[in-house]
Parts: structure tokens; sequence; C-alpha cells
């Protein structure tokens, strides 16, 4: 009996040591951006250039610059999903504060996930510490010239 006890104490603790590391997904921002959810939500009228991709002419860089922190619940979701999830929150975000500027782009977007910057032109960082995926970008809200965004 002593023994079972001693297995489940020791299973427990490596358990919850999985749960606690925060491990990173990596996602491309046009898989999140084609996502069926996307469609309704987002409706082209904004479009969104990581840092160090190549984006059209700028005509008016905005001074302001935003920050997006999204939450999804990976237990319920799976990683991977909610991942998807919490990104495509802080794109709508950003989408909507962009039109609310009168902006057409969000531009120079890097992860900033804790306050630290990560910028890859092609990839967004999903932190994952269960219960929840994290997401968190910062980005400038841009007019760039029409026709090419």
């Amino acid at each position: 009996m002593k023994s079972y006890l001693m297995i489940a104490v020791l299973t427990m603790g490596t358990m919850s040591s999985v749960w606690a590391a925060d491990s990173i997904l990596e996602l491309s921002l046009q898989d999140v951006l084609t996502m069926p959810e996307a469609r309704d939500v987002l409706d082209g009228s904004v479009k969104f250039y990581l840092k160090g991709q190549v984006t059209p002419e700028t005509v008016v860089m905005l001074k302001s610059a935003a920050v997006g922190n999204v939450k999804g619940n990976a237990t319920e979701m799976g990683d991977r999903y909610a991942c998807k999830q919490a990104a495509l929150a802080a794109l709508v975000s950003f989408h909507n504060r962009a039109k609310e500027k009168g902006a057409n782009a969000v531009v120079d977007m890097v992860n900033y996930y804790k306050q630290v910057e990560s910028a890859r032109n092609t990839v967004i960082q999903c932190h994952v510490d269960h219960p929840f995926a994290s997401v968190m970008f910062r980005g400038l809200f841009a007019k760039v010239a029409k026709g090419q965004n």
C-alpha cells in the first residue's frame, strides 16, 4: 500500500513540474489570418506586418504604438488551437484600434512577451503556461499606400 502511495505522490510531483513549465509554440501569421474564424472578425481593411517583413510604402506613420496581450485556455482547447485563438484575438484588437485611428496597417509587429521583444518576420510566439496560452504583440499603426496594402 505504501508503494502505491509513493508512486502516486511521485507522479503528481512530476505532473505539476510539467504543467509549471512555460513552453513556446511558434505559429505562422498567415495560418492565423486564414483561420475560418478570422474571416468573421477581420474585414481586410487593416493589414498586419511582422518586423522584418516587406511592407508597402508607408504614407503616414502614426505615433501611437499598441500592445496586445491575450490569453486562451489551453486546457480546454489544446495548446496549438488556444495559441491560434489568442493570436487572433490580439489581431482583432489591433484591427479595431487601427480603424479607430484611421490606419490601414499595423507594421513592425514584434512578439513582446513579458516586455521582452522578439522579432521574427513570419512567426508569432505563443507562450503556454498551463492552463493558459498567451500571445503578446507590440506594433505601430500606419497608413500605407493604397493598392499596396
